[in-house]
C-alpha cells in the first residue's frame, strides 16, 4: 500500500462516492510508485460493485486525469489485468525547448513569390 497515494486520493474530487471508493481502493492496492495491476472484477469485488460499474468509474478517473491505464497481455497473447498508474506525484515538466533564433526578415515581410 502507498500511504502517499492514499493521502492524495482522499483529497481528490473523483465525481461521486462510487468513483471515490474505486480511487481509494486503487491507492490502497498501489505500490510506492503508484502502480498496480488489477482486473475490474478484483476491484469490483473489493468495492462491492459490478464489473460494468467499476469499468465506468475507471474510464471516468482516467478521463479526468487521476489515473492512467494500459492493457497488459500474457505470453500466450491473452488479456491480463490492466496496469493502472495513480497520478499522485506531480509530473516533471519537460525541459524547456529553446526559442528558435530569429534570422533575417519576419515571415511575410518580403511579400509573395
Amino acid at each position: 500500500m502507498s500511504a502517499a497515494a492514499a493521502r492524495w486520493a482522499r483529497k481528490q474530487k473523483a465525481g461521486g462516492s462510487g468513483r471515490k471508493a474505486v480511487l481509494m481502493m486503487l491507492a490502497h492496492l498501489a505500490d510506492k510508485s503508484g502502480e498496480l495491476q488489477a482486473s475490474a472484477a478484483a476491484i469490483g469485488a473489493a468495492c462491492e460493485m459490478s464489473v460494468d460499474v467499476v469499468k465506468d468509474h475507471l474510464d471516468h478517473l482516467a478521463k479526468i486525469g487521476l489515473i492512467e491505464r494500459a492493457a497488459c497481455y500474457r505470453e500466450d497473447g491473452g488479456r491480463d489485468a490492466n496496469k493502472i498508474v495513480i497520478r499522485h506525484k506531480a509530473r516533471r515538466r519537460a525541459a524547456a525547448v529553446p526559442k528558435p533564433v530569429e534570422t533575417g526578415a519576419a515571415i511575410g515581410q518580403w511579400g509573395r513569390a
